[in-house]
């Protein structure tokens, strides 16, 4: 049940923060992961053998979606004042004239 929950917390950061690379967003859900501080005993899938949480998540935690909409604008808020400032006027290119062009329509 973990994927459909993690794929809608990476849809809801990228439709609040497009600028993000899918990178990004990976990491802003794994860094604000919430960990226990001890490991949380688990049944594994297909078995009845408790496990700890930390052997079948990447993180050992559980999503914590404020904490990654808040890491996910902090990464924003960085990458904006990384880049590199846009031109602020644009050049027009001339359009194309088919009478000078060798292709025939």
């Amino acid at each position: 049940m973990a994927t459909p929950v993690v794929a809608g917390l990476a849809a809801l950061i990228r439709s609040y923060f497009p600028t993000l690379t899918a990178l990004q967003v990976r990491q802003a859900i794994e860094r604000s992961a919430t960990v226990p501080g001890t490991d949380i005993p688990v049944l594994k899938p297909g078995t009845r053998d408790a496990v700890a949480l930390s052997e079948l998540s990447r993180t050992g935690g559980y999503i914590n979606a404020y904490a990654a909409v808040e890491a996910a604008a902090q990464m924003e808020q960085e990458q904006k004042k990384t880049a590199t400032p846009q031109p602020t006027r644009q050049e027009k290119l001339p359009a194309a004239s088919f009478k000078n062009s060798k292709l025939k329509s």
